[in-house]
């Protein structure tokens, strides 16, 4: 194993940008993939961005089925969100949620924190966002 994967956790965005770009290993979009779904989940915020790119541009496919639901649905949601379509982005991002993708919980507590889409509800966004709540 290279160098900079041996210390690293399972979430270290530095180990994904190695493995994207091929820096010392063998170039795999896919690997890089998963690390960035890694990094993301441990609360890497740019790692999302890289993350959802991969998947939007063909680059990455999602391990399961279930991931790849998710992220088809926040992709939606977040188009819909774009347009101020809230009615719209709010179930998509709920759905994206209980199947497990946790940047759509977290926009889940916004649509409570600023009304969108749904009755603002300062208590319940907090619930949702530290997740004891769907």
């Amino acid at each position: 194993m290279h160098s900079c994967l041996q210390n690293r956790s399972d979430g270290d965005a530095i180990s994904s940008f190695s493995l994207r770009g091929g820096q010392g290993v063998a170039k795999s979009t896919q690997t890089a993939g998963e690390w960035y779904r890694r990094a993301a989940e441990a609360g890497e915020p740019i790692t999302f961005s890289h993350y959802r790119y991969l998947f939007e541009h063909g680059l990455y496919r999602p391990a399961s089925t279930k991931e790849g639901e998710a992220l088809q649905l926040y992709k939606k949601a977040a188009e819909d969100f774009a347009v101020r379509r809230y009615d719209i982005s709010f179930p998509d991002l709920k759905r994206a949620s209980e199947l497990g993708f946790s940047w759509a919980t977290l926009d889940v507590g916004t649509h409570y924190e600023f009304g969108d889409g749904v009755q603002k509800n300062a208590h319940t966004a907090l619930e949702v966002s530290a997740g004891t709540k769907n």
